[in-house]
């Protein structure tokens, strides 16, 4: 179900693959869920925008990395 998710969304997924996934979406609470959640998460960036990750985030642990920029200073800012 996951796996399928974006493409859902996205609108990518085919007649069949969408209609079983809607049926199932019919019939289990948790994973209606999870896509209302990942709807959510899309209408919020598009509300309020995104910025790109620093290309060290993914090499380090996330957290590690967040505790640096805090300590550094660094806050994101909002899109222009």
């Amino acid at each position: 179900m996951s796996e399928k998710t974006n493409d859902y969304l996205d609108g990518t997924l085919g007649f069949w693959p969408r209609a079983n996934l809607r049926m199932h979406l019919l019939l289990c609470k948790h994973c209606r869920a999870f896509v209302g959640q990942m709807q959510a998460t899309i209408r919020f960036i598009d509300r309020h925008g995104y910025t790109l990750m620093p290309e060290e985030l993914p090499s380090k642990p996330l957290v590690e990395a967040f505790r640096q920029r805090a300590a550094a200073g660094d806050r994101p800012r909002p899109p222009e």
